[in-house]
C-alpha cells in the first residue's frame, strides 16, 4: 500500500473516530471526501437498484434553499444532483441522532416548487458566495432550471437511522424516508464500492471505514 493511500485511510478514520468528541463536525469534515465520488458511487447504487434508475451528474455543493421567511432566509442542501429531467436534493446525515422529521418536511416543502424557482431563488442572493455559486453552476452549463421537471430527495444516512424509535413524528419520517424517498446507508457504500473513477482504490479502502457510521449508537431517550 502506497504512502498517499495509507495518509487517505488514516485521515478518514480520524474524521470518522471523532465523532464522539465535542464540536467535531463530522459531516463538514466528511462532505468534501464525499464530494469527489459522488458521482460514482450514486450511478453504482442506481445501477444495483438501491436508488432511482437513471444516469446523475453532480451539479453543485451546497446549494440554497428558500425557507420562505423575510429577507431571503435560506438553507443549504449538501449537494444538488440531476437525472434526467429531475432534480435531486442529496442531504447526508454521519449521525443517527441528528435526524429530525421537521427538516425532511422542510425538504418536501421545497420539493414543491418548480426547479426554475430553486435557480431564481439562487440569482436573488446577494451573498458573495452565492455569486460565485451562481457563476460556478453557471459555468457547467446551468443558465436556468427549465429542462427539469421535478425535485426528488437522497438521503445518505447511518443505517440506525432507520431502525432508530424516538417519537411518533419522527417515526413516521422515518418509514416515509424509506418508502417514498431515497435512503442510502453507510453499508451500501462499501456493499456496492467497485466504481468507475480515477480514485476508485482509494474509495474501496475508505469504505470499509466510512461503515462503521452505521454503527452510531441508538439513544432512547
Amino acid at each position: 500500500m502506497s504512502k498517499e493511500l495509507s495518509f487517505v485511510k488514516l485521515l478518514v478514520k480520524s474524521i470518522v473516530e471523532n465523532k464522539k468528541m465535542p464540536k467535531v463536525q463530522v459531516e463538514r469534515e466528511i462532505s468534501p471526501i464525499l464530494e469527489i465520488f459522488l458521482e460514482s458511487f450514486i450511478n453504482e447504487l442506481a445501477k444495483n437498484h438501491k436508488i432511482d434508475n437513471g444516469t446523475y451528474k453532480f451539479i453543485a455543493p451546497e446549494f440554497p434553499l428558500s425557507t420562505e421567511l423575510e429577507n431571503d432566509q435560506s438553507f443549504n442542501i449538501d449537494f444538488l444532483m440531476e437525472n434526467d429531467k429531475t432534480l435531486y436534493l442529496v442531504e447526508l446525515k454521519t449521525d443517527s441522532s441528528s435526524f429530525h422529521h421537521k427538516q425532511l418536511t422542510r425538504y418536501e416543502n421545497v420539493m414543491k416548487k418548480t426547479p426554475e424557482e430553486l435557480f431564481e431563488f439562487l440569482k436573488k442572493l446577494e451573498n458573495k458566495k452565492y455569486k460565485n455559486l451562481l457563476k460556478y453552476i453557471t459555468n457547467k452549463g446551468y443558465n436556468s432550471f427549465n429542462k427539469f421537471n421535478s425535485i426528488k430527495l437522497i438521503y445518505i444516512a447511518p443505517k440506525n437511522l432507520v431502525i432508530k424509535n424516538w417519537g411518533d413524528e419522527n417515526l413516521k419520517a422515518i418509514q416515509k424516508l424509506q418508502t417514498t424517498h431515497n435512503l442510502i446507508t453507510f453499508e451500501d457504500l462499501d456493499e456496492f464500492n467497485n466504481i468507475k473513477h480515477d480514485f476508485s482504490e482509494i474509495w474501496q479502502n475508505i469504505t470499509p471505514i466510512l461503515k462503521t457510521l452505521d454503527e452510531n449508537q441508538i439513544e432512547t431517550k
